[in-house]
């Protein structure tokens, strides 16, 4: 099971006529494979934080009508084991 929870910040900024708004998203959870390598049964276990992403915003409204447009960048930073069989992040 793998957790994401996001920070959203409203900031007081207005850039025409819309907020900024910046995100930051750290997922983090446990993954647990088992299989057949060959002949050999393997398990691998992990419980580690998985690569963040940062984004940034612009969000109004128009009547009834809400809007938003932004970018989001991925960080290849968390915990990654090269050969293993179970890993959170991308890296």
């Amino acid at each position: 099971m793998v957790n994401i929870p996001t920070l959203l910040w409203m900031t007081p900024l207005e850039i025409g006529g819309a907020r900024l708004g910046l995100s930051l998203t750290a997922p983090f959870g446990q993954v647990e494979v088992k299989g057949l390598v060959g002949p050999f049964r393997r398990l691998d276990r992990v419980f580690s934080f998985a690569d963040p992403s940062v984004g940034a915003f612009l969000g109004g409204r128009s009547g009834q009508f809400h809007w938003q447009v932004g970018a989001t960048a991925f960080l290849p930073i968390g915990d990654y084991r090269a050969g293993a069989l179970a890993n959170i992040s991308k890296n």
